[in-house]
């Protein structure tokens, strides 16, 4: 009799471990699924964030109304993952709309030998300018050892660049801060772009040619070094600070990504995040994922 109970407890405690076992691997697979959709988000990130943009009135409308300005300087301002790139892309969309060319300069990708000095440095903006141009770089031609740097350079785009059509040029300059630890380069290419923007308020022949270049830079932070006033990009044009996504903002990012959340919820999210654009969208991306894998 005791035998007999003895086995019968061992086949409940099997059958127990079973169940918990399948339990196990049941969650485990659901587990594998979210992280395979995590990853999947990570790896499409840019992907994801350039094809789903919230709009924050009246800022896409300012600068849409700035870029077609002859002359136009517009400068993008926010924290980190605030939406300035976006923000960017879809002001450069809507100036190849308007049948201008656009050319992008990320200094991100910069190499630490392109950053080495001045020289190498608006050679190889001349050089990447022309090419998302597709123009031969032709620098041998327009650069003169005679002149300045700047002079050069400056030369470069007014008989070269800007001269080769009426159609106007937007030079957008993302990741702006990786030049304020390079005091070398940094100073100098603040006082060209000035004398860009200046040169397109002359009433003559040069200043036509310079009201075709229309400048858009993009930085993360104010607290770059201090210029003279006189000599600084920082102090002339439209300024843009991106905001924070407000309650309306964050519903219309949740709609987009089908997800079912109550305006309770939102506004709990909003609480929590505070409305930075980058950590609403990741917690939006995991609540939709946990939604599709625990099918909540």
């Amino acid at each position: 009799m005791v035998i007999e109970t003895d086995v019968t407890r061992k086949f409940q405690y099997e059958h127990q471990l079973q169940g918990e076992e399948r339990t196990l691997n049941e969650l485990g697979d659901k587990l594998h699924g979210i992280e395979k959709h995590l990853q999947a988000s990570d790896d499409s990130a840019v992907e994801t964030d350039t094809s789903i943009y919230i709009e924050r009135p009246p800022i896409e409308d300012k600068c849409y109304k700035a870029i077609v300005q002859p002359g136009a300087l517009i400068r993008l301002k926010a924290p980190q993952r605030m939406g300035k790139t976006l923000l960017l892309e879809k002001t450069l969309d809507y100036a190849r709309q308007q049948g201008y060319q656009t050319a992008k300069l990320d200094l991100q990708l910069a190499d630490i030998d392109v950053l080495a000095n001045l020289k190498t440095f608006l050679q190889w903006l001349c050089v990447d300018v022309a090419d998302s141009l597709e123009l031969e770089p032709q620098l041998d031609k327009h650069w003169q050892e005679v002149f300045g740097l700047n002079k050069n350079c400056t030369r470069y785009f007014q008989k070269y660049l800007l001269s080769l059509t009426d159609t106007p040029l937007v030079l957008a300059i993302d990741n702006f801060e990786r030049l304020f630890e390079y005091v070398e380069i940094f100073p100098q290419f603040c006082l060209l772009l000035r004398g860009w923007y200046e040169a397109a308020k002359q009433g003559d022949k040069i200043g036509n040619i310079w009201k075709k270049l229309r400048l858009v830079v993009v930085h993360s932070t104010e607290s770059y070094p201090s210029l003279d006033s006189n000599h600084s990009p920082f102090n002339v044009g439209l300024a843009i600070d991106l905001p924070e996504f407000n309650l309306q903002q964050i519903t219309t990012l949740a709609k987009q990504n089908e997800l079912r959340l109550g305006e309770q919820d939102l506004t709990g999210l909003m609480e929590l995040l505070g409305g930075h654009p980058y950590l609403v969208q990741s917690a939006i991306t995991h609540l939709k994922i946990s939604q599709l894998v625990w099918g909540r």
